[in-house]
Order: structure tokens, then C-alpha cells, then sequence
């Protein structure tokens, strides 16, 4: 009786140890599934922040170009009028002629710009359109390429944009205002980004006044205190919080209690939210794009509705195993439930480690296509002498047959190379254009060591020794700034084991002889480099700091940016003492006595002309525009002719017109050539029509214009 009892009572323990043991999973399995709720929900979120950033980088980037793109365009046609500083001529600006170029860049602008004026000195020569606001100060608008002078709330409610460009003339100097609508700038560009159902773009100007809004009656607003003044009763913390941010930083991403600005009521809304900034000239705007979080209840609908089927399975599987618990306990019944939980557990993990390898997949494929897009442009570059050269071989009759079939394989190669380099910028969808321009290396520096300034943590000493003498290059706008961005990034990082931290920045420029010269010097007290690794710290992909810190990049671009400004660049570096780059470029005074400007492209004050054709038989099209050309024209039927010239003198020519078939290549890939040997030589493609492919090269400088058949 007495083992029976204990029997008995051993049955009910183990009944009640299997009841409180299925309550304890099921309670267990309830925590597990929140917090996986939880960490997918804040996946989720982080996740839309990443998108909402890319694509307000996206809308920046698009805005930056098109805008820029604009008023190059602007400078272009007014430019084609032959107004060039130190050689115009009372004819060459006549108010007429300018009047017939504004009223033809208006029409082909679609809208984008609204008015134009011209004046000289105080006096308004023309207008075309309505010209509703006050004519700026244009005391400080310089001679030159056109620039941004502000903008102002137009009556329509949209902010307008002025662009300004100045002249000296005959007669007193000459300046033609521009007003540009940001409301077209805001249909091609913002608002056909869609972001969910409820998602939307606006754009700030560095006041946080609102610009580009889809809600009307917020144009105009400051984002801030307006609201504030205008919905007194609405709690704006959150959103104070969120323009703090935007003050401080240059990018970011948030949640934000906010509410539909386009309602009358006035909905409360939680939204995710990322900006970003960008600079167009002196304007410097801020991208914000928003998603009501709401949004995401779908997912999150799906993964509550997974959770709850499982549980419901999982809640099953355990009254099924009481019930047979109920009829016979078996020993070992909880350790094979505890391996199915645990193994339930580790799929979870598992999926939640695949996840996390999609976003660092994501985040690297984002980097290569960045990395790619670079990494064509060059090879393109590489390529197209090779491609050149070989054909010329190809078809040289010397060529033994045995030696004309290697250039054959080697073209084939090139070809292959050329496809790949194709396929890297389909890839990265990042292929843009960029023009070499004349630039004061002294106003660049300058302006980029006042961005480092603000950069510099406070832990390191940072100083600066600037010369104020004038010292121009060629090179591209922004080129010092990402210079100096990229070495003193190195220099931080070099200096975080170290206990002296001191980052300078000098630049010299001197004066001997007639010739200027530039020197930057950026050095640090860092851990230094070793003296094997100096000879590979410029080669691309080459990095100290690990895959996950750095691509290797840096230093490389750096390189190709002071060579292609002409300059050189030294290192010097002790391991444990510190680091020196030092940068020179050969430089003029003034913009006027930069090299190349003028030589060797003028004849007798006339535009010396070279034209690449086949044939003269085959210019009929175009000889009626030919015959109205100032100056002389050089024919020739080769384009090997043009090169060999172009290597002996960049400067051989100041207007190059090439037929869009030659003998062994294609105009384009001509005109391509002798941009990157002089970007000052003006080159026109002749063409039967035009195309997009043809306008792209357009758009991108790599052709001045383009003359298609005359009917």
C-alpha cells in the first residue's frame, strides 16, 4: 500500500511538474516571441531609416546636378555668344543679341525659368516674363560664371531662385538676372519619388525655411517658429528636437511626433524621418524625407500573424502531450520537449544572423557601386588610347600580318575591357560627369580648412597657417575640401593611441621667376607609417585600416586629383613621430594668366579652327554654317593627325569640329580625347540628328555642342 501510494503520488507530481513545466514553455515561448517582435519591429525601423537616408541622398544628388546642370547650361548659351572675358567687343554684347539668347534659353527651359532682366549700371536694358521683386545689390556679383544671387517667395507662393551673371562691356558692365522656379525643380525631381502611400519629400534652406513642400501653405514657413506661431495650441517638442539635429549635423535619422500639415485637422502622426545636406554653389539646402510609421503595420500584421499561428501550433503540440502524459508518463517526455524548444530558439538565431548578413550584403554592394562607378570612369579613360592606338596599328599597312593579327587580339581584349567597364557603371547607376574649371587654390583652401575646423574632435589640436596670396589651377570645384576631408580622416585616426595629438595645416604660395607656386603641407603626430608600406599607401584598395573600416580609396583619389590639377605629392612619415603630405602645384596669379587659357588657340584674334572629317564631300550638310565661320579652317582626314598634334600642344587649337564617323573611330571617342588633353578647347560634333546618347556627352562637357544636318 505504501509503494503504491508513493507510486501514486509520484504520478501526480510528475502531472503537476509536466502542467507547470508546459505553463513555464508557453510563458517562455510568449517572451521569446515579443522579443522577437520586438527586435523585428526595431529592425524594421532601422531598416526604413537606411532607405529614407538613401533616398534623401538620392533627391539631394538629383537636385545638386539638375540644378548645377542648369545654370552651366545658362553659362553655356550665354557663353556661346563669344562674350569672354579681355576679348569682347561693343558688337559681340549688344543687348540684342543677349536678349535673343535669354529668350531662346527660356522657351527651351520648359518652364524652369520665369523671368530675365538685363541691366548696365543701374539701368534695365530688357526684361522678358513678369519681374515682380526688387533688383539685388550687384555690387558683389564678380565677372565670371554664373552664380546663385538668392531667392525669394514668389506670389505664386513658390520660392524663385535668382541666377546671376556679369560682364565687362563697352559702355559699363553688363549683368543678366535669371529667376528660377523652384516649383519645376520640385515636380522633375522631388516629387516623383514616391515613398509608400504617405511618404513625401520637402526641402529647407540652411534657415530651415520651408522651399519645396507638398503641402502649399507651408512654403515659405520656418519650420519652427511659424508653425509655432500659427498652431500655438499643437506640441512641437519633437520636432524642435529634430531640427536641433539638423542644425548640428549634416545628415541623420529620427523618429518624430508630428502631425498631416495638409489637413485641416491637423492629424497627429508618428513618422520616421532622415535628411541629409547638400551644397549647390553658395546654397546649401536640406533634403527631408518622412514615412508615417503607420506604414510599417503591415509587416509587423504578417509577422504577428506568423507568431500567432506558431504559438497556436506550439500551445497544440502541448496539449496533445499532456493528454498522452495523461495516459502514460514516459521518463525523457521534458528533455525531448526541451530539444525541440532549444532547437526552435537556435532557428530563430539563425534567422536572425541571415538577416543581419542581408544588411551587411546590402551595405557592401552600396559601397561597391559607389567604388565601381570611380573605378569605370578612370578605366575608361586608360582604355581609350589603347583602343586609339591600336586601331591606327590595325590599319597600317606596314603592319606584318603576324603582328596585325596580335593587335587584333589585343583590340579584342580592349573591347572586352571596355564592355566591363560598361557593365560597372549600369551597376553603380552613378556615372556622372565633372568639368575642369580654373580655381583659387587659395580661396579653397581657405574655405576647406573652415570646414575641417568644425570637424576636428576636441581632442586634438588643430592649427592652420594660410597665405592670402592668389594662386590659380585647373582643377575641379570642391577638390581641396576632398583633399583635406580625406587626409585629415588618415590623421584622426593615426592619432587615436597616440598622447601628443596636434594636426597642422599649412599652405605657401611663392613667387620667383614670372612663376607661382603653391605648397600644402598636412602633418599629424600620429603613429606614423612604416617605411615599407609608404610605397603602397597610394595604390587603390590598399588600406591599414581593415575591410570594415576603410576601402582604400582615399589616399588613390587624392593623388589623382593634385595630378590632374598638375601638381605632386610627397610623404613623409616616422614611425612613432608623424605624418607629412605635402602637395605642390605649379600656379598662376590671376585667372587671366592661367596656362592655356589662350595659348596657341588664337590666330591674329581669331578662333584658330581644325576640322576632322572623311571627306570634305561629306561636310555638305554643314557647309553653309562652315562658310560662316570667323577665321580659317584646318581640314584633315585623320584623326591620328589631331592626336599626335594634341601631345605635342595641348593647346593646338582653340575649336575642334569632328565629323561623328571618322575612319577609325567615332567623333565622341575623338572629342574624348582631346577634353582630357585641354578641357578649353571647344569642341563641336557634327551629326546627321541627335540623340540622347550624343546629349549625354553634351551634358557631361565632353562636347561644347553639337551641329546636326541643316534640311
Amino acid at each position: 500500500m505504501f509503494g503504491k501510494g508513493i507510486q501514486h503520488i509520484g504520478a501526480r507530481g510528475q502531472r503537476i511538474i509536466t502542467i507547470l513545466s508546459a505553463v513555464i514553455l508557453s510563458a517562455a515561448m510568449i517572451l521569446a516571441n515579443i522579443g522577437i517582435y520586438n527586435r523585428y519591429r526595431d529592425n524594421l525601423i532601422e531598416t526604413e531609416k537606411g532607405q529614407l537616408l538613401t533616398i534623401a541622398r538620392t533627391i539631394g544628388t538629383s537636385l545638386e546636378q539638375y540644378v548645377t546642370l542648369e545654370i552651366e547650361k545658362a553659362d553655356l548659351m550665354l557663353d556661346s555668344l563669344g562674350i569672354i572675358e579681355g576679348e569682347q567687343s561693343g558688337d559681340a554684347v549688344s543687348p540684342g543679341k543677349i536678349r535673343d539668347i535669354a529668350s531662346l534659353m527660356i522657351r527651351r527651359s520648359e518652364g524652369l525659368y520665369k523671368a530675365c532682366i538685363l541691366i548696365r549700371g543701374g539701368e534695365t536694358l530688357f526684361t522678358l516674363g513678369e519681374w515682380t521683386e526688387p533688383i539685388p545689390e550687384l555690387e558683389k556679383l564678380d565677372p565670371g560664371p554664373a552664380s546663385i544671387l538668392g531667392k525669394y517667395q514668389a506670389s505664386s507662393g513658390w520660392y524663385e531662385m535668382l541666377i546671376g551673371k556679369k560682364w565687362h562691356a563697352e559702355g559699363g558692365d553688363l549683368a543678366i538676372l535669371l529667376s528660377m522656379d523652384l516649383s519645376i525643380v520640385y515636380e522633375k525631381i522631388v516629387r516623383p519619388v514616391k515613398i509608400g502611400n504617405g511618404g513625401y519629400s520637402v526641402v529647407k534652406d540652411r534657415s530651415l525655411a520651408i522651399i519645396m513642400h507638398h503641402a502649399k501653405n507651408q512654403i515659405g514657413m520656418d519650420a519652427l517658429y511659424d508653425r509655432q506661431e500659427m498652431y500655438p495650441d499643437l506640441d512641437l517638442t519633437s520636432l524642435s528636437d529634430w531640427l536641433d539635429l539638423q542644425r548640428r549635423a549634416d545628415e541623420g535619422t529620427g523618429i518624430l511626433d508630428s502631425y498631416v500639415w495638409d489637413s485641416p485637422d491637423l492629424t497627429p502622426v508618428r513618422r520616421i524621418v532622415a535628411f541629409t545636406t547638400i551644397d549647390i554653389l553658395d546654397e546649401q539646402w536640406i533634403v527631408n524625407s518622412t514615412l508615417p510609421i503607420s506604414e510599417l503595420s503591415e509587416p509587423l500584421r504578417r509577422m504577428l500573424t506568423l507568431m500567432a499561428a506558431l504559438s497556436i501550433l506550439y500551445l497544440t503540440a502541448i496539449v496533445l502531450i499532456m493528454v498522452g502524459i495523461t495516459s502514460a508518463i514516459r521518463r525523457g517526455e521534458a528533455q525531448k520537449k526541451e530539444i525541440e524548444y532549444l532547437t526552435e530558439i537556435n532557428r530563430g538565431m539563425e534567422a536572425i544572423a541571415r538577416k543581419n548578413d542581408e544588411i551587411r550584403h546590402y551595405q557592401r554592394v552600396q559601397s561597391m557601386g559607389m567604388m565601381s562607378s570611380h573605378i569605370a570612369h578612370e578605366f575608361n579613360n586608360y582604355l581609350t588610347p589603347v583602343m586609339v592606338y591600336g586601331e591606327l596599328l590595325e590599319s597600317d599597312p606596314s603592319v606584318s600580318e603576324d603582328n596585325r593579327t596580335i593587335v587584333q587580339e589585343m583590340l579584342k581584349s580592349v573591347g572586352q575591357a571596355a564592355k566591363l567597364s560598361r557593365e560597372l557603371l549600369d551597376f553603380s547607376r552613378m556615372d556622372a560627369g565633372g568639368r575642369m574649371t580654373a580655381i583659387d587654390l587659395t580661396r579653397e583652401t581657405a574655405e576647406a580648412v573652415s570646414v575641417v575646423r568644425q570637424l576636428v574632435p576636441a581632442r586634438i589640436t588643430f592649427s592652420a597657417e594660410l597665405s592670402d596670396h592668389p594662386a590659380w589651377v585647373r582643377g575641379r570645384e570642391g577638390m581641396m575640401q576632398h583633399i583635406l576631408m580625406n587626409l585629415c580622416k588618415n590623421a584622426f585616426s593615426a592619432m587615436e593611441e597616440t598622447e601628443r595629438k596636434e594636426l597642422q595645416v599649412s599652405y605657401t604660395v611663392s613667387e620667383a621667376s614670372g612663376s607661382v607656386s603653391a605648397v600644402l603641407t598636412v602633418s599629424d603626430t600620429g603613429c606614423g607609417i612604416k617605411t615599407e608600406r609608404l610605397q603602397d599607401i597610394f595604390e587603390p584598395f590598399y588600406t591599414t585600416k581593415g575591410s570594415s573600416q576603410g576601402t582604400g580609396l582615399g589616399l588613390s583619389v587624392v593623388r589623382s586629383m593634385v595630378e590632374n590639377a598638375g601638381g605632386s605629392i610627397e610623404v613623409r612619415s616616422e614611425e612613432g613621430l608623424g605624418t607629412s603630405f605635402i602637395m605642390r602645384f605649379a600656379a598662376a596669379e590671376s585667372k587671366e594668366k592661367l596656362v592655356g587659357v589662350s595659348g596657341g588657340s588664337e590666330e591674329g584674334g581669331r578662333l584658330k579652327t581644325i576640322c576632322v572629317c572623311r571627306s570634305k564631300k561629306e561636310l555638305a550638310p554643314w557647309q553653309k554654317w562652315l562658310d560662316s565661320l570667323d577665321g580659317d579652317i584646318q581640314y584633315t582626314n585623320h584623326e591620328a593627325a589631331v592626336v599626335a598634334r594634341l601631345q605635342e600642344d595641348s593647346h593646338f587649337c582653340g575649336r575642334l569640329i569632328v565629323e561623328n564617323e571618322l575612319l577609325t573611330m567615332r567623333g565622341i571617342d575623338l572629342a574624348q580625347i582631346v577634353k582630357r588633353g585641354n578641357s578649353d578647347i571647344h569642341v563641336i560634333l557634327l551629326a546627321h540628328e541627335d540623340s540622347a546618347g550624343q546629349q549625354w556627352y553634351l551634358d557631361n562637357g565632353i562636347l561644347d555642342e553639337i551641329k546636326t544636318a541643316e534640311a
